[in-house]
């Protein structure tokens, strides 16, 4: 799949107070990760857009929660346009 542009949206869908913090994250390879866009804080129904402006093969959200006991649900969507 060829794409030209594309956009990761992240939507914290937690149903408590939970907010999260999302990069982007590209690599050349699938191992050494460089932190592209990012972070961002979401709290409990905040919505973002994560887009690189470098260009390399591989590319991921890191997410983690910001209080480490709390549950974070994340809904992740890749969207591209070739």
């Amino acid at each position: 799949m060829n794409l030209r542009t594309w956009t990761f949206g992240v939507v914290n869908a937690s149903t408590t107070i939970a907010p999260a913090t999302v990069k982007l994250q590209i690599s050349p390879d699938g191992s050494s990760w460089i932190d592209e866009a990012g972070p961002v804080t979401l709290n409990t129904g905040d919505v973002t857009t994560l887009v690189s402006a470098i260009f390399l093969k591989y590319a991921r959200i890191y997410y983690a929660a910001v209080d480490s006991n709390s549950a974070v649900t994340l809904n992740i969507f890749f969207q591209g346009q070739s």
